[in-house]
């Protein structure tokens, strides 16, 4: 079964840890609020219902103005992080994964998020 979900408006790839003048580490409050706006998409959409299994594939698909310099890498660690404890209980079922990254032009149309997931049972061998 495939479930997607669209976070509209301009996407944020996941941030790096901060560390604080305390010595701790925190999360960038611009990573921490995408990552609340991806699980209430899925929250909004499918309720509390988690995939069971534990194997899983994700699909991102980025939307992004032209002069947008981030990773993909980023943005697919933000959708994962951000449906984790959501959509399923851990990312690592996550067994494969694939991101492409759009540019729309003029800049600040179209752009967003579009995430989805689907059960799988193609997986190559473990080893």
């Amino acid at each position: 079964m495939i479930r997607a979900i669209w976070i509209y408006g301009k996407p944020v790839p996941k941030g790096r840890p901060r560390f604080a003048r305390n010595g701790g580490v925190y999360t960038p409050k611009t990573t921490a609020d995408y990552e609340k706006r991806i699980a209430q998409a899925w929250r909004d959409k499918y309720g509390d219902e988690k995939y069971e299994t534990k194997d899983l594939r994700i699909h991102v698909d980025v939307y992004t103005s032209k002069y947008s310099t981030s990773d993909v890498d980023n943005f697919l660690k933000i959708a994962m992080d951000g449906l984790q404890g959501v959509a399923y209980e851990n990312d690592s079922v996550i067994r494969a994964a694939k991101v492409v990254k759009v540019q729309v032009d003029p800049p600040g149309t179209d752009e967003g998020m579009r995430i989805a997931i689907l059960e799988t049972t193609d997986m190559l061998p473990n080893g």
